[in-house]
């Protein structure tokens, strides 16, 4: 039938995305906002043989990366896998860089950058401005350039 047909596709679909992600290191720009958070989600319940995945995160008004991380965590979204897995094994996935798309060089320290490029395979760029009144460069560096 054409429904087992669709399922067998999906499930064939779903199982080689996760065999390409195994192992691999990944960045995700944008993982605090409501695409990166839900990226992140899937990648992790989709993907349980990922490696490392590292988030480009920008500390925000003295709240450092690693606490907005935490807070990504206590979010409703991720509820069902931490009951699955564990806060400890989503602790241990995720690994916070401090940066700023709109600064030179991603605002990324010399020593996270060397980590990223000797660690990180895939690099998944979700973040943007959802300001449709923003000035037009920042739009244009954040969404675009970054």
């Amino acid at each position: 039938s054409p429904l087992t047909q669709q399922t067998r596709y999906v499930n064939n679909m779903s199982s080689t995305i996760s065999d390409f992600y195994a192992g691999k290191n990944v960045l995700i720009t944008g993982a605090t906002g409501f695409v990166g958070a839900m990226l992140l989600e899937r990648l992790l319940s989709t993907c349980p043989e990922v490696g490392t995945i590292y988030v480009l995160i920008r500390a925000k008004k003295a709240v450092e990366p690693e606490e907005r991380v935490k807070a990504i965590f206590a979010t409703p979204l991720f509820g069902p896998l931490k009951e699955v897995r564990g806060e400890d094994w989503l602790a241990g996935r995720l690994v916070p860089i401090c940066g700023d798309l709109l600064q030179a060089e991603l605002g990324i320290s010399n020593g996270d950058k060397q980590l990223i490029q000797q660690q990180v395979n895939v690099i998944i760029h979700s973040a943007a401005s959802v300001k449709f009144n923003e000035p037009m460069k920042p739009a244009i560096q954040l969404n675009l350039r970054a």
